[in-house]
């Protein structure tokens, strides 16, 4: 936590220093259409729930979501962004033989997960309208998770606050708009998120 807080006051302090450009700064919207992987694979997901009396087991661990907010770039190379994430839903499905805890049948669960994102965007320019981009903040998330089985069903919920960090490209359609592709990691506790993302961005001065 320190080293992140000490990332965070050096890149502020830089901020700080520049002297910036009235033609490149500007506040922005964002929008996008996220593909997620969850870092759980299917052994894994199956050996947190199977009683023992499961006979078969499927496990899907991509999800689709989207990611909404507000950025504003001081310069052409340095922004910070806030708003909105869904890193979507991802399930699973058994059957159970009822010899043990769930009751004979169909058994299933799935775990959602969205948020509340902010840092910084860091780009560099490659040609006049094309650059590449970095990404570094911070996620404060919420997942909720629930199980069913031909009984009924059970839920529950965690939280917490972590890191993400990505890379991506942004090319100027024009003036005000801009297209976006980017690729993220999101840590949820022990769990890494790696998330896809199609998006654009809408300036305003």
């Amino acid at each position: 936590m320190m080293k992140a807080k000490n990332i965070i006051s050096a890149v502020v302090l830089a901020v700080c220093s520049m002297t910036s450009n009235a033609d490149q700064s500007a506040g922005y919207l964002i929008a996008q259409v996220l593909l997620s992987d969850y870092d759980v694979s299917e052994n894994e997901m199956r050996g947190s729930l199977d009683d023992g009396s499961l006979t078969s087991f499927d496990f899907d661990n991509e999800g689709e979501g989207f990611a909404f907010g507000l950025g504003y770039r001081f310069t052409n190379n340095l922004a910070i962004e806030g708003g909105y994430i869904d890193l979507g839903e991802v399930t699973s499905d058994g059957n159970s033989n009822g010899t043990f805890f769930y009751a004979p049948g169909r058994v299933q669960s799935s775990i959602e997960t969205d948020g509340v994102f902010a840092g910084f965007l860091f780009s560099q320019a490659l040609s006049p309208g094309f650059a590449l981009t970095a990404r570094l903040g911070f996620l404060s998330w919420d997942s909720e998770f629930s199980i069913s089985d031909s009984s009924g069903g059970a839920s529950g919920d965690d939280d917490g606050r972590d890191a993400y960090f990505g890379f991506g490209a942004a090319f100027n359609a024009s003036p005000a708009f801009q297209i976006t592709a980017t690729f993220d990691r999101y840590q949820l506790d022990d769990v890494d998120v790696d998330v896809i993302g199609l998006g654009a961005k809408m300036f305003f001065r």
